[in-house]
């Protein structure tokens, strides 16, 4: 698996920031329930906050509606982010790779990401160093996604992200930290046709059409291309109300040893 172009995805992200809210309702779905997980396993009450790839601000709205805190530090690859979450939450925002982002002059009591860590290049390692930057006792929770994630485009010839299995996902985890909860659910998504289902991931800065170098790796930048991709998207996927789109939806909550 090559590794991740940071750059291409912090390019697909920053053009689809204005859309992603509102397409994002997995994501939506699996912020809140990380959050509602959260407070009932451990608190509500956090000192201090690291929010790793905030994007416009899912996750970072519930932090300020939901959880209390004294400082939020909220991270993400694109600078522009920044000008959507410190309209929704009292945060310092920092841009950066949080993979290669040096030490933290502070420790936290909570860091907390969604649908982000699929981008990571080393999970384990990345947790270690959350770890580091965790107080005695501090709590890591994150959601990301499985290997049944947008499995349509995969099995349709496309490249997707090389995801982790919910299993290995644990078993990574528990490297550096006591495992609290964990959670996995299958979301399909139903779509009238395939090229609303591209255009949707291209508002979650999945996809980006019409390049043909999109995540899926799928060509469809002529007509004719497009015409095959979608007849055979809906032979091979096809519903009631369309055609699927699944996704895998993981969710870890622990505690530093």
């Amino acid at each position: 698996m090559p590794k991740i172009d940071k750059n291409l995805v912090k390019q697909r992200f920053t053009r689809s920031l204005k859309t992603y809210s509102d397409q994002a309702v997995v994501q939506q779905q699996t912020a809140e329930k990380m959050v509602k997980e959260l407070i009932a396993t451990t608190s509500n009450t956090f000192s201090s906050i690291l929010e790793v790839g905030c994007g416009s601000g899912i996750l970072t709205r519930l932090i300020e509606q939901q959880l209390n805190y004294e400082s939020l530090l909220a991270n993400d690859l694109a600078p522009q982010c920044g000008e959507h979450v410190t309209q929704i939450a009292n945060c310092r925002f920092v841009p950066s790779d949080i993979e290669t982002q040096e030490y933290p002059p502070q420790k936290f009591d909570l860091i907390i990401s969604n649908a982000t860590f699929q981008w990571l290049d080393h999970l384990g390692d990345a947790l270690k160093k959350f770890s580091n930057w965790l107080k005695p006792g501090g709590i890591m929770a994150f959601s990301t996604f499985g290997p049944e994630n947008i499995k349509e485009l995969a099995m349709l010839g496309g490249r997707s992200l090389d995801y982790l299995s919910h299993a290995a996902t644990v078993t990574i985890t528990q490297q550096s930290f006591t495992v609290l909860f964990e959670h996995e659910d299958v979301i399909t998504l139903e779509f009238l046709t395939p090229l609303a289902a591209l255009k949707h991931l291209k508002a979650t800065g999945v996809n980006s059409l019409p390049e043909q170098d999109n995540e899926a790796n799928i060509s469809i930048s002529t007509k004719s291309a497009l015409q095959k991709f979608s007849e055979t998207y809906i032979k091979t996927h096809s519903t009631p109300n369309g055609i699927s789109l699944t996704y895998h939806p993981l969710i870890i909550i622990a505690k530093k040893y």
